[in-house]
């Protein structure tokens, strides 16, 4: 059994038109049509997750796939962005490793320093934090890119809008005639 985030995501109706609808399941023709203004850019953003930003929706806009209800996947873009790079210069000025002082009990258990049963003080080599954050936000960013179909794969499966088009989409790619 599964629920409503099972199996793969629908197609998008003017994509399984253009492919000739092979599997025959009726088409959505009140499939929601995004506002196609990009939404403007949140002031609380990271300064860097603003160049993201400045950077990004242009091209968004010249593909034809953005719309004002994409705000969410553009800031989780801007903001993991801007983690991810504030991680890498991180580990940049400390390194990719650390080496804490871990104080030892007799039986080589972690006691804190004024502990009496403390006994002597090693140095081990550990990962800096800075990596998990990075892997996390490079994850998350590349998931929201892909989101806004900004990976090559993603592209491939969008069908945009085409820059100075009208606003018709989907009935224009109902009313062509079929291949």
């Amino acid at each position: 059994m599964g629920n409503s985030n099972s199996g793969r995501r629908p197609k998008p109706t003017a994509l399984r038109i253009i492919e000739g609808n092979r599997s025959k399941t009726p088409l959505n023709l009140n499939e929601p049509q995004p506002d196609p203004v990009a939404p403007d850019c949140p002031d609380w953003l990271h300064r860097w997750a603003k160049e993201m930003w400045a950077w990004i929706v242009p091209q968004l806009e010249a593909m034809g796939v953005i719309g004002r209800c994409d705000l969410v996947d553009l800031v989780a873009l801007c903001q993991s962005w801007a983690r991810w790079r504030q991680a890498e210069e991180e580990i940049d000025r400390e390194g990719i490793t650390y080496r804490p002082f871990v104080v030892l009990d007799d039986h080589g258990n972690v006691v804190e320093p004024d502990d009496p049963k403390a006994h002597k003080a090693v140095q081990t080599v550990k990962e800096h934090p800075a990596t998990k954050i990075l892997a996390r936000e490079r994850l998350a960013c590349m998931r929201a890119a892909s989101n806004l179909g900004l990976t090559p794969t993603m592209r491939a499966k969008i069908i945009g809008r085409a820059p100075g088009a009208g606003d018709e989409g989907l009935r224009a790619l109902l009313d062509a005639p079929a291949r």
